[in-house]
This record gives structure tokens, sequence and C-alpha cells, in this order.
């Protein structure tokens, strides 16, 4: 294909760029190849940032960098963000809630709706909430499958409601 400005000038009618053969496209089928591959997944800096045995930045690749991900996005308040403002979880917005059914099911809402916008990589498959009066916090387990893999796998994320009850003192 070759493509040449016209000069404007010799012609008020002609277009700024003539096509002189036609395009053509080529379809790749990548898709298929990134879903068979896990090499999808990707890597990154692990989360906390920490340093490796080398002195170089410790990198998580794979299952853990999701896993890294899911704790990322749900840490993170909307609007935290600033040039993501969207990106991140509504569970601080449950933060000292009273511990009821209701919150139990804002729980599950947040973390679905968060997953499914931001993590891409996997299928969520559940999402339960298990509450502990005592401690004052939600284990919120999170059953996903990566996507392209037939690994089911599940994660434990506590969220805390509130602080500890303390002790009075005798």
């Amino acid at each position: 294909m070759v493509v040449r400005k016209s000069d404007r000038s010799s012609d008020a009618r002609s277009p700024l760029i003539q096509v002189t053969q036609p395009l053509q496209i080529v379809v790749i089928p990548m898709l298929q190849s990134i879903n068979n591959s896990p090499d999808y997944i990707g890597s990154g800096f692990a989360s906390p940032l920490q340093i490796n045995v080398q002195g170089g930045i410790q990198l998580s690749a794979k299952t853990s960098n999701i896993e890294e991900s899911i704790y990322i996005i749900l840490r993170t308040d909307l609007g935290e963000r600033v040039y993501r403002p969207a990106f991140g979880s509504r569970l601080s917005e449950l933060m000292y809630e009273p511990l009821n059914l209701q919150t139990l099911l804002q729980i599950r809402l947040y973390v679905e709706e968060a997953l499914q916008m931001w993590e891409p990589r996997i299928n969520l498959r559940g999402v339960q909430t298990e509450p502990d009066p005592i401690r004052g916090k939600v284990n919120i387990t999170i059953s996903y499958q990566p996507k392209g893999s037939h690994d089911i796998r599940s994660l434990v994320y506590p969220f805390y409601l509130a602080s500890a009850p303390e002790k009075p003192y005798e």
C-alpha cells in the first residue's frame, strides 16, 4: 500500500490522503494462543514490595500474582487512586457497620462487583462470608478459577469491621 499526500494547491477538491491499493486486513488468531498458555496471567512486582536474595525487586508470577492483585483490589478504596478513581472496592464503606445479615450480603456484593470489574484473569465461582463476632471480623472466602485453567482456587481475605473489643481493666 502506498499512501501519499496530495498537493492541495493543484486541486481544492482532492483528498489529503490517497490510497493507491486496497487495504488488506489480516486476522491473527491470538485469543486461542492466549487462552491455552498460562503466560497471559503475567508477572509483576510482589506486593508488598520486597527485595529478593540477589538484591533486586521480588517478582510474583502466575497464581500468586492473581492473589496479590485480588488483595490490592479489595484493600483499595474507591477514589484512592488519582488517575483511576473507579479502581478498588467499596468494602471500606462497611467499616464499623453492625455484624448482621445485611452487612454480610453487602460484603459479598461489593467483593463480587470489584473482582468482576478489575480482575479479568479469573472466573469468579463464589464469595462466602464467615463472621467472627468475637474478633470483629469477617473471613471472606473467594472461590475462583484462572481463565484457561481447570484449577479451582480459593482465597481467604480477612475483613475487620471494627477493632477487637478491649478487656476491661481489673
